[in-house]
């Protein structure tokens, strides 16, 4: 049977329905088609997080129910924090720009399991006896 794993790239893919379609995106359909009679390995989904959720507009459990209902689909959420940066221009006018993007982290993730799931054997350095050599004062931290 052939094996399928998912990456969705929660932001962009949010902001392209919006504009593109004018309309809200059923998550369990796209992981359905995306899975369609092959066997799911895994489906992550990436989201960037706001850290000032105002407690009065509900927003932090709003994002905590969109994480549960992912988690339902068969999801696996990994998220990051919004990186906003301030400056001034040299007008003295004040700039915001907002950083929160999972290009490369995706990317890692996806070689980490192609590379995993082709190979006939995977050993963990950690799992070999003796393979690494201790400097005197951090094998005696270790004993002690």
């Amino acid at each position: 049977m052939e094996k399928v794993a998912v990456f969705v790239d929660g932001a962009n893919l949010y902001h392209s329905i919006k504009s593109y379609y004018k309309g809200v995106l059923d998550y369990g359909v796209l992981l359905d088609a995306a899975v369609g009679n092959r066997k799911l390995l895994r489906a992550t989904f990436y989201i960037v997080e706001k850290q000032e959720a105002d407690e009065n507009s509900g927003g932090s459990s709003g994002a905590r129910s969109f994480v549960y209902n992912l988690n339902k689909f068969g999801y696996k959420v990994r998220s990051k924090p919004l990186v906003v940066h301030e400056s001034l221009s040299p007008e003295g006018e004040k700039t915001v720009s907002h950083k929160g993007d999972w290009d490369m982290g995706i990317v890692v993730d996806m070689m980490s399991q192609a590379l995993l799931d082709v190979c006939d054997l995977h050993t963990d350095l950690g799992d070999i006896p003796d393979l690494f050599r201790y400097s005197r004062s951090v094998s005696q931290q270790q004993v002690g």
